[in-house]
């Protein structure tokens, strides 16, 4: 939690947004299934339906979107480093374990540049959504009743 009127975050504080360490925990493990199973249907899909012929494939340009979606998505719906950052591990993880060859040599992520993009993109995507500052949401004061007389 922070203190509205300073904007830092108030002494022995831990980045939980309110769920606690049980609530942190399963949202984090939560986390971690849903953006591992989005980071394995997106590596799939990345090479898919280009645009134009040989330009670029729209699969990536989708995956790149719906990477930051999700992570900026828990972000923001949990107000919270620890769940984002849940959803960071199974994303990254997924996409690393698919990038690697596969036991007969085949491989989802090649050794080329939209290969090199959708191994880069979702790196920097999470390292963006997870330093992000948190944003205050400041309360409108109550009205003062205290008046001056004059």
């Amino acid at each position: 939690m922070t203190d509205p009127a300073t904007a830092t975050p108030a002494a022995g504080v831990v980045d939980d947004a309110g769920l606690g360490i049980i609530g942190s925990i399963v949202g984090a493990v939560l986390a971690v299934a849903i953006g591992a199973f989005v980071g394995g249907v997106l590596t799939v899909l990345h090479r898919q339906w280009r645009i134009g012929g040989e330009g670029l494939p729209l699969g990536l340009v989708v995956a790149i979107v719906l990477a930051a979606c999700l992570l900026a998505g828990f972000r923001f719906a949990f107000d919270s480093r620890i769940v984002a950052g849940g959803a960071a591990v199974g994303l990254l993880g997924a996409t690393a374990l698919l990038a690697l060859r596969g036991p007969g040599g085949s491989v989802l992520v090649a050794d080329d540049a939209i290969g090199w993009t959708w191994a880069v993109a979702p790196t920097v995507i999470a390292l963006v959504v997870l330093a992000w500052p948190r944003i205050v949401r400041r309360r409108n004061p109550a009205p003062s009743t205290n008046r001056i007389a004059q």
